[in-house]
């Protein structure tokens, strides 16, 4: 087994982010939950939201996509060219695989845009009453 395919094992069994092959980029998030719904907030700029693809597999949060690459628009000159000075804003696929805290209900999940950010939530399946670990 390569050391790769037994960090990523490793990483799962401690419920870390599944591992994702270095072909995609992790998109931010930031992930909350109460005892009845789990919200997720993903960092996206420039990513067109019917682009985004959001799944619930096995307890798990799947997003993926692909964010092109921003370039600067050469406006009516056609033949003016950009040089690089910096390139940090990552582009191409992403892929993230987040793990629930409970089943949820898969067709309440509902997705929105604000400010670059996409706004996930998903109703639990049924409400898990008791203390909210934090």
């Amino acid at each position: 087994m390569s050391q790769s395919r037994h960090l990523a094992q490793e990483l799962h069994t401690l419920h870390f982010d599944t591992f994702c092959p270095p072909a995609f980029w992790r998109p931010a998030v930031n992930m909350f939950y109460t005892h009845q719904s789990v919200e997720i907030c993903i960092d996206l700029a420039g990513v067109d939201e019917g682009s985004l693809d959001v799944q619930v597999q096995e307890q798990q949060l799947i997003i993926k996509g692909v964010r092109l690459s921003p370039e600067p628009s050469a406006g009516c000159d056609e033949n003016l060219q950009f040089r690089v000075l910096a390139m940090e804003i990552e582009n191409g696929p992403f892929y993230r695989s987040l793990p629930l805290p409970y089943p949820v209900q898969v067709e309440s999940l509902r997705k929105q845009s604000e400010a670059g950010f996409f706004w996930i939530k998903i109703m639990a399946f049924q409400a898990h009453f008791g203390k909210v670990e934090t």
